[in-house]
């Protein structure tokens, strides 16, 4: 129990030093605590990707398959008479 107590008036008395060195005191420290508070929300700390462990991996694959998939077509069409040709002999 001494020890837990300990820990609290430390605490305690770091946080009224730094109180004091901020100028204004508590007001300020509250301000600033209310301010970032939204840095520490569950939704934005990391949660999407935690949730779609391969999500990105997968992107990164799939576009690289529609970048090849154009080189290769683009390197292998036919020319556009030949597809004319081939079609109307039909």
């Amino acid at each position: 129990m001494q020890r837990k107590e300990r820990k609290w008036r430390e605490r305690e008395c770091e946080r009224i030093e730094i109180e004091e060195e901020m100028g204004s005191g508590k007001h300020t420290a509250e301000f600033f605590r209310r301010r970032d508070a939204w840095r520490k929300h569950p939704m934005l700390t990391n949660q999407f990707r935690h949730a779609t462990p391969g999500l990105g991996i997968a992107l990164v694959a799939f576009g690289f398959y529609l970048v090849g998939e154009q080189v290769y077509d683009r390197l292998n069409a036919d020319s556009h008479a030949h597809v004319l040709l081939s079609s109307s002999s039909s």
